[in-house]
């Protein structure tokens, strides 16, 4: 049985994430974060293949959470969503490292597309270096990761 992919979506609006919650409750193993600043806490205690936020949050800015995140990433690639934003931005987010920068209006199938294809190039670097011990059990060395029922441990 394939593994599921889990993705992370931070926006501070709850409308918008019921929709991506009802666009991608099938295809992905979803965590919804409504306040940025939960993100930091989440990642040290869990494991997730992508994080998609939103790049205009009223109380930190998408790019400066990236920043304040940036070593609990370690090779999880982030995306970054928005309807409003400027070249300057998107350029600052490409050279902070963001992994895409995505302009809404998009359609669906092509985010997930994106999605997709993000997870699975980035998985193939950052889990090729795991071990597996058991199906729950796995250790990567490279991150200095335990990884129990996909819950990581420094």
């Amino acid at each position: 049985m394939e593994k599921t992919m889990h993705l992370t979506i931070i926006d501070d609006d709850p409308r918008i994430l019921e929709t991506y919650k009802d666009l991608m409750i099938g295809t992905f193993e979803l965590s919804l974060l409504n306040n940025p600043h939960d993100l930091k806490p989440f990642l040290k205690k869990n494991q997730t293949y992508l994080i998609v936020m939103d790049l205009n949050m009223l109380e930190i800015n998408g790019l400066d959470l990236f920043q304040l995140i940036q070593m609990e990433l370690k090779a999880t690639p982030v995306i970054l969503i928005s309807s409003n934003a400027n070249d300057e931005a998107i350029v600052r987010g490409v050279d902070l490292g963001i992994a895409d920068f995505i302009v809404r209006p998009i359609p669906n199938s092509l985010l997930i597309s994106k999605i997709k294809n993000i997870i699975n190039s980035a998985s193939r670097s950052f889990f090729s270096k795991e071990k597996v011990i058991q199906n729950s059990l796995s250790l990567n060395h490279e991150l200095e990761l335990v990884i129990i029922n996909n819950k990581k441990y420094r």
